[in-house]
């Protein structure tokens, strides 16, 4: 590897598998803007754990600035905990939640020319996919249906 390569954003490549930097921005207010450079895919915080609309505007531009495709990253709507914990919300709460900050987040992009290519739930969220697979296929059915991932193409949804 060239040694400007080993400092750029590269795909990590072996015989069976290409790996791509996937990382979570929009968390924090003092995130080095460098980071969105190093990966592949940015995950952006919806507000419901962390973020807000300067600090989601400044993360899609860098990562729009720097080639990285840039993804929403909802969570239960628990700042307190930072998304940590598992909510008891019903089905209908748990898709208005969804709905609600991938709407915020695709606004937020639209306005800075920005397409979203992908959804990364976070913390509880992720750890709780596996029996709450409805509610995500609803909110990004929902989030397709309104244009909000613009660029990505086909259905979108879970991995099938």
């Amino acid at each position: 590897m060239r040694e400007e390569d080993y400092h750029s954003r590269a795909a990590v490549t072996s015989a069976a598998m290409t790996a791509r930097l996937n990382i979570d921005l929009g968390e924090l207010h003092d995130e080095p803007a460098a980071l969105a450079s190093l990966a592949h895919l940015v995950n952006v915080a919806c507000g419901a754990h962390a973020g807000d609309i300067e600090t989601a505007r400044a993360v899609l531009r860098r990562a729009a600035a720097s080639g990285a495709a840039a993804g929403a990253h909802p969570s239960y709507p628990d700042r307190a905990n930072f998304g940590r914990v598992a909510l008891s919300l019903s089905d209908e709460a748990l898709r208005t939640t969804l709905r609600a900050q991938l709407v915020w987040l695709r606004e937020i992009a639209r306005a800075v020319s920005v397409p979203l290519t992908h959804v990364k739930a976070h913390g509880a969220l992720y750890h709780a996919a596996a029996r709450l697979v409805g509610g995500f296929d609803d909110a990004s059915q929902h989030c397709h249906n309104v244009g909000d991932v613009e660029e990505g193409g086909g259905r979108v949804g879970r991995r099938r």
